[in-house]
């Protein structure tokens, strides 16, 4: 008895964006198993869903975020629909992501933090944020007040988890 068909098939769509996702990771600092995480959440691996609110691509990133990294790169006039590539989708949601990183770094566990702010904004995650919440990230996720923001976070820190423990990067 052989791998059932279907997890073959999720293996290969979760593995298709590696080699783009650790180049991404390695071009913003990030471990590329937190973004795999991340793209896993927010898309499941496709490059072409949008979200509701206007979210595009592997990581969901607003076009405002996408023109944020334009212009930190010297670029004009970043036609939004790029972010349909899955190259340029990752390079722009690991520099997202790596900026929060950055804005939490004092903490013990900056991870939580910075993917409640990729999810819910930075001004959201400083209502949430106290002095315990800067030693103990499994505190700080007690403390969302957005039900699917506390959500998103402990799913990515959950999958997060598993790539690391399968070794995927």
């Amino acid at each position: 008895m052989g791998i059932p068909i279907w997890r073959i098939a999720v293996k290969l769509r979760e593995n298709r964006y590696d080699l783009l996702i650790l180049r991404a990771a390695a071009e913003n600092g990030c471990e590329a198993s937190l973004i795999k995480a991340v793209v896993w959440r927010e898309s499941k691996f496709d490059a072409a869903v949008r979200g509701k609110d206007g979210e595009i691509g592997l990581m969901q990133v607003m076009p405002v975020v996408a023109n944020e990294w334009a212009a930190a790169r010297g670029e004009k006039g970043f036609d939004s629909n790029r972010l349909l590539d899955p190259q340029t989708n990752l390079r722009v949601g690991a520099w997202y992501l790596s900026r929060a990183l950055q804005d939490w770094a004092r903490a013990a566990d900056p991870i939580p933090l910075a993917l409640a702010q990729y999810n819910a904004g930075h001004s959201n995650v400083l209502k949430w944020v106290d002095p315990p919440s800067m030693v103990d990230g499994g505190y700080f996720v007690g403390r969302i007040q957005f039900p699917s923001t506390q959500s998103y976070v402990r799913d990515i820190l959950k999958q997060y988890r598993l790539y690391r423990n399968r070794g995927e990067f």
